[in-house]
């Protein structure tokens, strides 16, 4: 079963319950089967438990394992030549690097396990960032059921004061009818926001590795999710810490370490033994044999390491430029997204709850100071809806600076 199926199977079971367990957030006391929540917590379940720690840890050994196994000594060989009808010569030859080779097959393998490193760093980071994410959609569904409520409230109170007294007129009272129709939404909305964060819950949970009806309270807000203390040096700590990049330049080193290793391979390699003949008369001495690499000079090991070196360096730069961009997007989200919050809290959104309060007051006297009233309620219930947009970027834009400067995993390591 898909996880797509699994979360649509798991909002259907919370539905067919009724969604109760949402309120409880809000007040009361947690079921047994609640997990609460920051984004700390959700970090480290994440370190503790997702299987991308076990799989990076596994290749890491693996790679150290075939390092140590490039740089071994090469083993002996034996030959057995037959020297005469009676005779019979035997050798046991044992072959030997250059110092220079066998430096260069270390490295080429250290260059090789740091590459992995720093893969499964990479891979780690966007775990965690993916885990992160959930939780500030969480936060953010959380936030707009809360909205939804509100703003379902203030509808019902505009219906019931405006209901006219003669049931009679109901059905021809223009405002009584604006006023039932804003009920409708509000409503379906209410149960639109509870449905999303019961989505919300279930994609967190998944990510967790827990049930996708698991209730998961949502601690802290928006607004305090993932703070950043220097922004202004995201960009270099990004650039400098970057795990793809330090992949792809460990991928450059060791194309250097190849080029070196095939230069090395030029040189004549020698094997060097006792030997003994065996027939009428037992001799013991000593074989030496000499390598010449005369028919392969290294050249298309050499061409290869070239082009790998190039392709290496020409993704960092693509890299580079990839996380400068990813950098600058979110700083400059988070400029306009604090001067927007600042904009819409000192204007539009005093202006719509105090001119709310007003219009509710003269509402009593009908007509299109009833009107007035409900439009009114819907201005400001957009202005409470886009404060929330705004916060949400926000949040997003600091979890994703967050992990490109690698302190998401920096706190999920406990550091």
């Amino acid at each position: 079963m898909t996880t797509r199926t699994t979360l649509i199977l798991a909002c259907a079971a919370l539905l067919g319950a009724g969604a109760a367990p949402l309120p409880a957030q809000v007040a009361g006391p947690a079921f047994a089967d609640t997990l609460r929540f920051s984004l700390a917590d959700v970090l480290e379940q994440v370190r503790a438990e997702h299987p991308a720690w076990r799989t990076g840890r596994a290749r890491i050994r693996s790679a150290e394992a075939r390092a140590q196994e490039r740089s071994s000594f090469p083993d002996p060989r034996i030959s057995v030549s037959p020297q005469s009808v009676t005779e019979v010569r035997l050798e046991l030859l044992q072959p030997f690097r250059w110092p220079w080779e066998t430096g260069a097959l270390r490295g080429v393998g250290r260059r090789e396990v740091a590459g992995i490193k720093a893969g499964v760093e990479a891979g780690r980071r966007d775990v965690l960032l993916q885990a992160a994410a959930r939780f500030v959609d969480g936060l953010r569904s959380l936030a707009g059921f809360r909205l939804a409520q509100e703003h379902e409230a203030l509808a019902r109170r505009a219906a019931e004061r405006l209901e006219p007294a003669d049931t009679a007129l109901a059905a021809t009272d223009l405002a009584a009818l604006q006023a039932q129709v804003a009920l409708d939404e509000a409503e379906r909305a209410t149960v639109r926001a509870r449905l999303q964060h019961n989505l919300n819950q279930s994609r967190l949970a998944v990510a967790l590795g827990k049930e996708p009806a698991t209730f998961v309270i949502f601690e802290g807000t928006l607004a305090e999710v993932a703070p950043l203390t220097t922004p202004e040096a995201a960009l270099q700590s990004a650039l400098a810490t970057d795990p793809a990049t330090l992949s792809l330049e460990q991928q450059a080193h060791r194309a250097d370490e190849e080029a070196r290793l095939a230069r090395m391979r030029r040189w004549p390699s020698f094997e060097l033994g006792p030997a003994v003949t065996l027939g009428d008369r037992n001799r013991l001495g000593v074989a030496v044999g000499i390598n010449i690499p005369v028919w392969n000079r290294q050249r298309a090991a050499l061409r290869a390491a070239g082009a790998d070196k190039d392709t290496a360096t020409a993704q960092m730069e693509v890299r580079r430029r990839e996380v400068a961009q990813q950098v600058t997007e979110a700083l400059t989200i988070l400029t306009r997204t604090r001067t927007e919050l600042a904009l819409l809290r000192d204007g539009d959104l005093v202006r719509a709850r105090r001119t709310t309060e007003l219009a509710e007051r003269s509402a009593g006297q009908g007509g299109t100071y009833a009107l007035a009233w409900l439009l009114a309620i819907r201005a400001y219930g957009e202005a409470r809806s886009a404060e929330l947009e705004l916060e949400w970027q926000a949040a997003q834009a600091r979890v994703l600076l967050r992990s490109l400067t690698g302190s998401l995993i920096i706190e999920a390591d406990g550091s």
